[in-house]
């Protein structure tokens, strides 16, 4: 089944990104280049802005990432709304976990034909 999120582009850009640091490394390698600074700026962006969406099936962020694009993210109920897989900043200063509703995402899911178990429609498991 494709989805919108697929592991394709993401391990790319983690592949790139390693090779990348392997570059740095070898031909520019200074005490100052990996400062602790630096180091904590970047454990702060990541503990502010990335989102916890490892526990998510690929079909609920492509469910909710489907609801931003059309401009309806308050009509997106789901699990990927849920407080304990948003970033800080969504949570806090976005507020996007006002939105999550268990009881209206069973009733869509129910619509859109998605069980709540997997990410098959009903009838093709």
């Amino acid at each position: 089944m494709h989805t919108d999120c697929s592991a394709g582009p993401p391990q790319c850009c983690a592949c790139l990104g390693g090779l990348v640091v392997l570059f740095v490394l070898v031909h520019f390698w200074r005490f100052d280049v990996f400062s602790r600074v630096r180091a904590q700026a970047g454990l702060v962006f990541t503990v502010l802005f990335v989102p916890n969406i490892m526990t998510l099936d690929l079909r609920e962020g492509d469910r909710r990432f489907d609801a931003l694009m059309a401009g309806k993210q308050e009509n997106y109920t789901g699990d990927a709304t849920h407080p304990k897989n948003l970033s800080f900043f969504e949570r806090y200063v976005l507020k996007y976990g006002r939105f999550y509703n268990a009881g209206a995402d069973a009733k869509a899911r129910k619509e859109e034909g998605i069980r709540s178990t997997g990410s098959l429609p009903a009838g093709q498991a």
